[in-house]
This record gives structure tokens, C-alpha cells and sequence, in this order.
């Protein structure tokens, strides 16, 4: 004749598998939150990159089409800036930094005018703040601008502006890295309407010619 269990017995046994249960489901869950998580991350990556890239496109349209008058206004460049931070929204602007630079040709063969201005994006006073340091630097400019100068059709007057914005990403990858990750985007246009009698420089300077090899 047989006996079915003590009834203790048969409570353990399902004490037992609602326990292994119960730690099947917090491993898959926190598996399923940690692809969650991730995912996000890399779509917000994606999405603060190309929101970067636009405003970088932004930024250079806006200094191109500025009038020939000779000079351009440090404040004008920074009323750029503020139009272009705008176009982040809703990311924050946090870390934002903008270099813009110019390179004319003077001497088709070896010299052009250099100038450059940087900005960095001060969340507290919600105002572009003009920085004297030259975060490309003309060595680099004339790296960046070797497919435009030097070259054998160059001609005195050529130029290109060269815009590089970068952004401090703003992810929870900082969370737990030593610093948060930075995005860059440069982008490289020329002056609307800059021509060898008019070309445009930056107000209160004299930029010296630098020499650009190829």
C-alpha cells in the first residue's frame, strides 16, 4: 500500500522551486534591464552625434553668409554660438566647446591669413564666452584645409572656414568612467561672398601670413 508524502515534505519542495524561480527571474531581469539600459545609451550616442553634426552645419551656414565688410565682430560670432546651442535642445549643452577658423590665401604658393576664434558654452549664464585659445591652431588648420590650399588653381582670395564643435556627452556613461566621453564634429564651408578685394577677417586683428606645406 502506498503513502503519499508528509505533507511537510511536499512544502519544502515547492518552497524549493519558488525559490529557484525566484532567482531564475532577478538573473533574466537584470539581463533584460542591462540590454535596456544599453540600448538606450547607444541610440542617445547616435542621437547627440547627429544633433552635434547639425549644429556644427548650422554654425558654419550662419558664418558664411556674413557680409564682406572687412571685419566680423567677436559679438556677432558669439550670437552664432547662442543660435547654434539651441539646436541641441532638449540635450543638454553641457561641456559644449566651438572653434571657428579662417584660412585665406594670400600667396597661392606657400601663405594665407589665419585667424580663429573658440567659444565654450557657460550652462550657468546661458552665455558663449570667447576663449584666446586656439584649440585647432593653424598648423592643424592647414592640414584640415590641404584639399583647398596649398594647390596649383589656388588663387589669392580662396578660403575656408573650418568649424569644430565638441560636446561632453551626456550619458550615464560618466557615471562610472574616470570622465565623461566627448563627441567632436568638424565641418568645413567657405565665406558666401569673400573675394580677394573683400575678404573677411575677425575684428580687432591683423593675422599675421602663415606658411601652409602640403
Amino acid at each position: 500500500m502506498s503513502h503519499l508524502p508528509a505533507l511537510p515534505h511536499r512544502r519544502a519542495i515547492l518552497a524549493e522551486t519558488r525559490g529557484t524561480a525566484a532567482v531564475e527571474f532577478a538573473i533574466i531581469a537584470s539581463v533584460l534591464v542591462f540590454i535596456f539600459i544599453a540600448t538606450f545609451q547607444v541610440l542617445l550616442l547616435l542621437r547627440t552625434s547627429e544633433k552635434l553634426n547639425t549644429l556644427a552645419g548650422n554654425l558654419a551656414g550662419m558664418v558664411a553668409v556674413q557680409a564682406p565688410a572687412g571685419t566680423l565682430a567677436p559679438a556677432t560670432l558669439a550670437d552664432i554660438c547662442l543660435g547654434a546651442v539651441d539646436g541641441l535642445s532638449p540635450l543638454p549643452p553641457q561641456g559644449l566647446v566651438i572653434d571657428i577658423a579662417s584660412l585665406t590665401v594670400k600667396n597661392p604658393g606657400s601663405t594665407a591669413d589665419y585667424w580663429e576664434t573658440d567659444y565654450t558654452y557657460n550652462r550657468a549664464t546661458g552665455a558663449c564666452s570667447a576663449s584666446t585659445t586656439q584649440n585647432i591652431g593653424p598648423s592643424s588648420v592647414c592640414a584640415l584645409a590641404t584639399g583647398m590650399f596649398p594647390h596649383p588653381g589656388a588663387v589669392a582670395g580662396d578660403n575656408a572656414i573650418i568649424i569644430r564643435a565638441t560636446l561632453t556627452y551626456p550619458g550615464l556613461a560618466g557615471l562610472w568612467l574616470p570622465s565623461a566621453p566627448t563627441l567632436t564634429q568638424t565641418t568645413f564651408t567657405r565665406w558666401s561672398h569673400a573675394a580677394a578685394s573683400t575678404e573677411l577677417e575677425l575684428s580687432g586683428t591683423n593675422p599675421a601670413p602663415i606658411t601652409c606645406t602640403t
